[in-house]
């Protein structure tokens, strides 16, 4: 008789915590996933947000360094999970958005704001 991999999945997941039935499993990974969409949605627009902001010379600054804080959120995240490889692209985007605001006056803009 042949299983699906749905099945295997889950039959392994089980044997791993003997303690926890399927459905207990099944119910902890619907309740993690549905916590886990709206920081997916959070990020996605603060990085919509920060390229569209780049892109304007006159919030530019401070767009990258929106930009800057989430790429260091990004690049820790990947090297805390062990994930050194994809760590890569982060680390690029971290030092072009520092790079961007220091070439635009981002320190007088962000000095401003905080005057302001």
């Amino acid at each position: 008789m042949q299983t699906s991999l749905r099945e295997e999945a889950m039959s392994s997941s089980a044997d791993h915590c003997p303690a926890y039935g399927q459905a207990a499993l099944a119910a902890g990974a619907a309740r993690r996933s549905r916590g886990f969409w709206p920081s997916i949605v959070r990020i996605a627009v603060v990085e919509v947000v920060s390229g569209i902001g780049v892109l304007v010379p006159r919030y530019s600054a401070i767009a990258a360094a929106l930009a800057a804080c989430n790429m260091a959120g990004a690049l820790v995240m990947h090297l805390t999970h062990g994930q050194t490889a994809a760590a890569f692209v982060p680390f690029v985007l971290l030092v072009s958005s520092i790079a961007v605001v220091f070439l635009r006056g981002g320190i007088r803009q962000l000095a401003s704001l905080k005057a302001g």
